[in-house]
């Protein structure tokens, strides 16, 4: 695993959870992904959480691409709705070292959106 201790957001105490259970479901219609916005379509495996965050109740699902970006780039913490962005950032700062991780273990789509956030970078400077 690559490590990006950098890319991962540091959770605090303050942002643990009171209450989370996560499983992997199988979509019994469409949702939208948390992460990318993407239409998790019916029969498609995905992530399926809910939790208590500062009092509030909440839920998350993440489609099989973003789950396997975060598996392979992140540490065990995480910001819910921001990893594109955090990826984003962190390929910004260090280009295309981000390839050194197992792209194999990522979906096609994810590979190629990671792809191209490295191809964007190598554009701008």
């Amino acid at each position: 695993m690559l490590d990006c201790t950098c890319v991962a957001i540091q959770a605090d105490l303050e942002n643990e959870p009171e209450f989370v259970n996560r499983k992997m479901a199988r979509a019994a219609k469409e949702h939208t992904c948390t992460e990318c916005s993407r239409t998790i379509t019916k029969g498609e495996k995905y992530e399926y959480v809910v939790g208590t965050w500062y009092g509030e109740f909440r839920t998350y699902k993440t489609c099989s691409d973003c789950l396997s970006v975060r598996e392979e780039l992140f540490d065990d913490n995480w910001f819910y709705e921001c990893i594109w962005e955090d990826v984003e950032a962190h390929v910004a700062h260090v280009g295309a070292k981000v390839l050194s991780c197992d792209l194999k273990s990522m979906t096609e789509l994810a590979r190629d959106r990671l792809l191209d956030l490295v191809e964007k970078s190598w554009n701008t400077n």
